[in-house]
This record gives structure tokens, sequence and C-alpha cells, in this order.
């Protein structure tokens, strides 16, 4: 990403504006009544594009190594123990960001775990376009 670490943070930290920087996912987003947006244990409520609803838990917040982990509360999505970790690495060549996606879940029987992976890779994928157009 040609934009610094610093920047990208200031973007992807903010919990529950996850619908500014990756509209083409989620239609709406928004902390529900709590801790503050970027304070582990909040809950973000989301609206994905297909329209079923879906709350997701900040589970980490590491502002020194730019580095956050969120799971799902309350989803349709047929995964369990879903974590996904995000982690922003400077890169030495100039303001350039490297952005570090993982991701660990059981897909839900009766589910296809090809798909499933599948479908959250795209996701993900999607994401990091986005926050790279955004950064």
């Amino acid at each position: 990403m040609d934009s610094g670490a610093d920047r990208v943070w200031q973007v992807l930290r903010r919990f529950g504006d996850i619908a500014k920087w990756y509209p083409a996912a989620v239609t709406q987003s928004a902390v529900e009544d709590g801790p503050p947006q970027s304070t582990v244990g909040s809950v973000r409520a989301m609206v994905p594009a297909d329209g079923n609803p879906l709350r997701e838990r900040l589970l980490s917040m590491d502002y020194a190594n730019r580095t956050m982990s969120c799971g799902f509360k309350d989803s349709s999505l047929p995964y369990d123990d879903f974590v996904l970790t995000v982690k922003l690495v400077s890169l030495n060549d100039g303001p350039r960001t490297f952005i570090r996606w993982t991701a660990r879940f059981d897909v839900r029987p009766p589910h296809d775990r090809d798909a499933g992976v599948k479908a959250l890779r795209d996701l993900i994928t999607g994401g990091d376009a986005s926050l790279h157009h955004r950064g």
C-alpha cells in the first residue's frame, strides 16, 4: 500500500467505521452502546451487502504494533470460533504499508469447508483492496 502505516492505522483502528472504508461489503456499521469504538470489548453491529446483520466484538487492539483482532459475536454465517487479525507493517522503501490478514475459524457442518474458505478469502481480499484505496 502506498500510504504510511500510521495513516492506514488511523482508518483501520476506528472499529465501528468499517462501512466507511469497505462500503462494497458493509452498508452500515456502528459501535453499540458500551465501550468506545477502539476499546477492547466493544461490539460493532454491521449490515453487510447481503442484508443479514451481524455483530463482531473487538478482541484486541495494539496501538504500538498496529494490530487488532475481532471475532463474530452474532452471525448467520456458517463459521464458528472466527477470529480475524489485521497487522500493519511499515515498509522501508518510503511511505508504504504491508497489511497482514489472518483468520482462524471452523466451518459449520454441513457447509463445504473449501467454499467457506474461498468466501472468506474473497471478503478479506476485497477488504484489503478497499483499505488500500481508502488509506
